[in-house]
C-alpha cells in the first residue's frame, strides 16, 4: 500500500516543478482554468492552512517531521487490519512529505489553485490530497466503511445450568 505515498508525493511534485517553472515565470504569475472561477496561480505559502504560522519555517518542519512519523507509527501499529484506514495513511504520509519537501528545499510551500468563484485560500495537491483523505478518515471511522472496522467478539454460548 506503499504506492498511494508515492502516487500522491509523485502527483504533488510533479504539479509544483511545472508550477515553478511555468507559472513562476508567466505574466501575472496566473493561468486561468475557468475564467474567473478557477486559476493556477503560481504562490509562496511561508505557514501552514490560509498562512497561519507563517515565517515560523523550523516549526514548521518539525511539526511536519512529527506527523510524518506519526503516521507511520500508526500504519506499522495497524498491521494488516483497516485496509481502507492503511490506504488512506499512505496517501496522507505521501500529501504530508509533499509539502515537507517544499519547506526543507525551499523555505516555503508551493501553492497553484485558486479558487476566485469565492475567496478561498490558493493550496497545492498534498493539501487537497491531506484534507480528502483525513475527512475520508473520519467518515470510514464513523459509519465503519469496509475493511475500517474489526471483527465483531464471537459470542459466547449460554451458560447450562447444573441443576
Amino acid at each position: 500500500m506503499i504506492i498511494f505515498a508515492f502516487i500522491a508525493f509523485a502527483l504533488d511534485r510533479l504539479m509544483k516543478m511545472w508550477t515553478y517553472d511555468v507559472l513562476r515565470v508567466s505574466p501575472g504569475g496566473t493561468k486561468p482554468l475557468l475564467d474567473n472561477v478557477l486559476h493556477l496561480t503560481y504562490a509562496q505559502n511561508e505557514g501552514m492552512s490560509f498562512g497561519l504560522f507563517s515565517g515560523n519555517r523550523d516549526l514548521l518542519i518539525i511539526i511536519s517531521g512529527a506527523l510524518c512519523v506519526a503516521l507511520l507509527i500508526i500504519i506499522a501499529m495497524s498491521g494488516r487490519r483497516a485496509p481502507v484506514l492503511r490506504a488512506l495513511g499512505w496517501a496522507l504520509l505521501g500529501g504530508a512529505l509533499g509539502n515537507l519537501y517544499d519547506r526543507l528545499l525551499y523555505g516555503f510551500v508551493i501553492d497553484m489553485f485558486e479558487i476566485r468563484l469565492f475567496r478561498f485560500a490558493i493550496f497545492n495537491v498534498a493539501d487537497a490530497i491531506l484534507c480528502v483523505c483525513a475527512v475520508c478518515v473520519c467518515l470510514s471511522i464513523l459509519f465503519g466503511a469496509s475493511g475500517v472496522r474489526s471483527k465483531p467478539a464471537a459470542k459466547s454460548r449460554p451458560r447450562r445450568s447444573r441443576a
